[in-house]
């Protein structure tokens, strides 16, 4: 039976299971963990001193031994998001290759949260009630993630651009008490809750779920999902807030910095609790290296999961969409079409599913930008968009989605400017941007009046043409000539020529 070890680096601990496949679960043979407060003393610079360096690659070196006792030869290595910005991410992650010899994967905030979806997708039948609304919250780093979903249907996502770190360093660098701390945070996000209770109008939530992290280290909860009434986290936040923060620390044995993340978290999530009159609260733990042992040892209910994350993807987007007043006709005839290119074209492009993806998300949001200003709305789209998340998506999708909205309605992404905005793409990416780009653009111009004049639309590769055989019984002037107007660039990037043929059974050719 094969057995693999994953081992997550935290900014407190480094943690390891060794598993086994066990009909349809992860058996865990060993669950490993080790005390490493690796950033104390050094979260103003942001830096892993040396110190802590040696320190972690002995941890390290331990736990690969352990591994190799029961013949591991497969560990995956990981960070959580916090080592996103560290300063000298490189040179601990060379010195743990060369003193380990392993390579340590640095999750970025939204990969995380991505994994994190997967799990909850993973138990969702066995916490979200049928037919009743369920509040999705996620208090991250930086940002606080706020999802409704009725069954299988998301009805709002929303994010606000603050979390348990930002909090924390607020905390700490006005030197509040934690009474001052209760009330500095509910003041911060009483407006944001406003809009968000606006949006959710007069739908009733039943519950909150918390994709948790580390409040069962306050409220003493175990297991997996586990459930808080509102009446003992008021009490609890109550009682912890006429304590000083090293007490808190000494009392429940944590790091000072730990005590200060986890008591802004809990006062967020008892105040938005309580905005909602939410009466109890779900604790899902989620825990990152089982779900990429289980996805490691179950591809194809990883593939599963992957189609599952994906409606959710595409339900969020619409649900972004919504918000800035998008055309839906227009945008499902760009989706529809631009798939339709994507297939045909396929003997010519090399791209796969991860690209017709982002095809389709950016058919729905290139004309988000048009909420702020019509002047140069292909910017703010992709500004739009890379501002916000997203689940299941990362930061690398948003910012290649981000250019197809931008470079949909521009004369030639080959120029400078555009081309400058591509800098930060991996070279083998920046050719597959261009080639959407060209399918985007070509088929916006089809739905140029946004009326949805096309009945139908065929297309047929022959020699050095695409051949565009559009059926339609209305006047398609202003299509034709946008068309023509998208031709060159096309031409360009594929080196064949779209020709457009009408069927116009009403006004002749």
């Amino acid at each position: 039976m094969p057995v693999i070890s994953v081992i997550e680096i935290s900014p407190t601990a480094v943690e390891m299971i060794i598993c086994e496949k066990s009909k349809n679960k992860i058996r865990i043979l060993e669950n490993i963990s080790e005390e490493l407060n690796i950033f104390l003393g050094s979260e103003k610079v942001n830096c892993i001193s040396f110190e802590k360096g040696r320190k972690l690659c002995i941890i390290l070196n331990k736990m690969k031994a352990l591994s190799k006792d029961y013949g591991v030869k497969n560990i995956l290595t990981v960070t959580t998001s916090s080592f996103d910005t560290v300063k000298n991410i490189l040179f601990i992650l060379d010195q743990i290759k060369i003193k380990v010899g392993l390579d340590v994967e640095v999750f970025t905030n939204f990969e995380k949260k991505k994994l994190l979806f997967k799990k909850f997708l993973v138990r969702k039948k066995e916490i979200i009630p049928q037919k009743k609304n369920t509040m999705l919250l996620n208090i991250g780093s930086t940002t606080t993630d706020f999802f409704i979903i009725n069954g299988k249907k998301l009805m709002i996502n929303e994010s606000i651009s603050t979390g348990g770190y930002k909090f924390a360093e607020l905390i700490q660098e006005h030197n509040l008490t934690s009474e001052e701390s209760m009330k500095f945070i509910e003041e911060y996000v009483d407006n944001y809750l406003e809009e968000i209770k606006k949006e959710a109008g007069r739908k009733k939530i039943g519950s909150v779920i918390l994709l948790g992290e580390s409040e069962n280290i306050f409220t003493g909860t175990e297991g997996e999902l586990s459930v808080y009434s509102y009446d003992n986290l008021d009490k609890l936040v109550n009682k912890l807030k006429s304590q000083s923060f090293s007490g808190i620390s000494k009392k429940f044995g944590t790091t000072p910095i730990q005590s200060v993340r986890t008591y802004a978290r809990l006062c967020l999530l008892k105040y938005i609790s309580s905005y909602f009159k939410i009466s109890e609260t779900k604790i899902f733990y989620y825990d990152t290296k089982y779900l990429m042992a289980y996805e490691h040892f179950f591809p194809k209910e990883k593939k599963i999961l992957e189609d599952e994350l994906w409606d959710l993807t595409i339900q969020a987007v619409m649900d972004k969409a919504n918000k800035f007043s998008f055309h839906l006709g227009h945008s499902t005839f760009v989706r529809k079409f631009s798939k339709d290119f994507f297939e045909v074209l396929s003997p010519l492009h090399n791209m796969g599913e991860n690209e017709k993806k982002y095809l389709e998300l950016a058919s729905y949001l290139h004309d988000t930008g048009k909420y702020i200003n019509f002047s140069a709305h292909q910017k703010h789209s992709q500004y739009i968009l890379t501002n916000s998340f997203i689940p299941g998506l990362v930061e690398d999708d948003l910012k290649i989605i981000g250019l197809l909205c931008r470079f949909h309605n521009v004369d030639s992404p080959i120029r400078v400017d555009n081309i400058e905005s591509m800098e930060s793409i991996p070279s083998h990416k920046q050719m597959d941007i261009m080639k959407l780009a060209a399918i985007l653009k070509l088929t916006v111009s089809l739905d140029r009046s946004k009326n949805q004049k096309a009945k139908e639309i065929n297309l047929k590769l022959k020699g050095d043409e695409i051949i565009v055989h559009v059926v339609t019984e209305e006047n398609y002037r202003i299509e034709t000539i946008f068309f023509e107007h998208q031709k060159k660039f096309f031409k360009d990037i594929f080196g064949i020529n779209p020709v457009l043929k009408l069927d116009r059974r009403r006004h002749g050719e």
